[in-house]
């Protein structure tokens, strides 16, 4: 970026990085953080979400959705990322529990199908512990893990 970009130039930048995926007020904070901006953040932002470039509750369904469908991450993980992002709490909560149980369940099924297939391990026990650190590590609720856990190794 250019020394001592106006606010125009800023505001036009981030409208296009806005426009191109979605983005936090956390994630607008750090870019404009990285370009050295000095000035008002507080009217950037304010423009920014009264034009519909930034919607938190928007961002932390995306987020949720993409992260658990593509990244295969957990609830948990997803909340912790989210929390990470300065997202709301009923926000975060109202975007988890926007995702299907069933889905859910079946995301997490075939995820520890698939890693239980890859563990070398002979003991059973030990295979089931490997499977539930795994899951932990993913994070996936640990009722759903422990309920899973124990049906595959059985």
């Amino acid at each position: 970026m250019k020394n001592n970009p106006s606010e125009i130039e800023i505001l036009e930048r981030l409208r296009y990085l806005c426009s191109k995926s979605e983005k936090c007020v956390k994630d607008i904070h750090d870019k404009l953080r990285s370009w050295n901006y000095e000035s008002n953040y507080d009217k950037i932002f304010e423009k920014l979400i009264t034009e519909g470039f930034i919607n938190e509750e928007r961002y932390a369904f995306s987020i949720t959705n993409d992260k658990v469908k593509f990244s295969k991450w957990g609830k948990a993980k997803v909340k912790y990322f989210l929390k990470g992002k300065g997202i709301e709490e009923e926000i975060i909560t109202r975007a988890i529990e926007n995702l299907s149980d069933d889905d859910y369940e079946n995301l997490v099924l075939k995820e520890l199908t698939k890693k239980l297939k890859s563990i070398k391990e002979t003991d059973k026990y030990k295979r089931k512990q490997k499977l539930i650190a795994f899951a932990f590590q993913r994070g996936y609720d640990s009722d759903l893990i422990y309920k899973l856990a124990e049906r595959l190794i059985s």
